[in-house]
């Protein structure tokens, strides 16, 4: 997380905004930390049925259900309770590091033709009208990226 706190202060979003502001406002980076301790206990849970070398991978189909059926729908109306503030991005109206970090977790699994269960992912998510707004918003932000993949910063 202090790494992630480092970029978002460091590097400016596409508007100039920071993308964790730190001390100059310290509750809306509350608000940021919150959202990326919540996202840390969602990554405890998926990580079992994601990455082989992780002890509960041989039990992936079972941890993958219980992660379906009971965490991301909560995860999911949590995150939708917070856009129903009326904000463009999850804590504020321009992004900050708590929509990257969970946007990831959406590339990575939901909008991804390549994860074998992006379509449950996608059903559960599509039950989530706010939040598939915000996807909306990131994929039109992530646009190049997710079009030409991550390039080195040289």
């Amino acid at each position: 997380m202090s790494i992630l706190r480092w970029v978002g202060r460091n590097h400016k979003g596409k508007n100039g905004e920071a993308l964790y502001p730190g001390g100059d406002d310290a509750e809306l980076s509350y608000e940021i930390d919150s959202l990326c301790e919540t996202l840390g206990d969602q990554t405890s849970l998926f990580v079992c049925f994601l990455f082989e070398q992780v002890p509960g991978y041989k039990d992936k189909d079972e941890h993958f259900t219980q992660w379906i059926v009971k965490h991301f729908p909560k995860f999911l109306a949590g995150l939708e309770e917070r856009l129903a503030k009326g904000t463009r991005y999850l804590c504020s109206d321009n992004m900050t590091i708590a929509d990257i970090a969970v946007g990831s977790l959406f590339f990575r699994m939901v909008y991804n033709d390549s994860y074998e269960n992006c379509h449950i992912m996608q059903a559960v998510v599509n039950k989530y009208p706010k939040v598939v707004a915000w996807m909306e918003i990131m994929k039109n932000d992530f646009e190049e990226t997710l079009k030409n993949g991550l390039q080195s910063a040289r």
